[in-house]
């Protein structure tokens, strides 16, 4: 399968209809392999994937980062701050 199609397979919308949905195994391993397992150029950790949204084509991203990359770098932590909050930068739009 190329890799064209993986990514149409993948992003398919799936119904909103109150049952169980199988669909989204497929997308939380392979997030989670890419996660965990898969490395970037040098074997530096990969930190999200962008992807193109199954209800409007547009971009979309996740970002892997727990409570500890939100943090600044202290003298016992050496790891870098990944997400930083920035006051007035959280747009809200209603759901309809």
């Amino acid at each position: 399968m190329s890799f064209v199609k993986f990514t149409k397979v993948l992003s398919q919308p799936i119904k909103r209809d109150g049952q169980a949905h199988i669909e989204y195994v497929p997308t939380q391993v392979f997030t989670e392999f890419v996660r965990h397992v898969m490395k970037g150029p040098q074997g530096i950790p990969i930190h999200g994937i962008k992807y193109l949204s199954s209800k409007n084509g547009r971009d979309c991203y996740v970002i892997f980062a727990n409570k500890e990359d939100c943090l600044p770098a202290t003298g016992y932590r050496s790891r870098p701050q990944v997400l930083k909050f920035v006051d007035g930068s959280i747009l809200t739009f209603p759901v309809s």
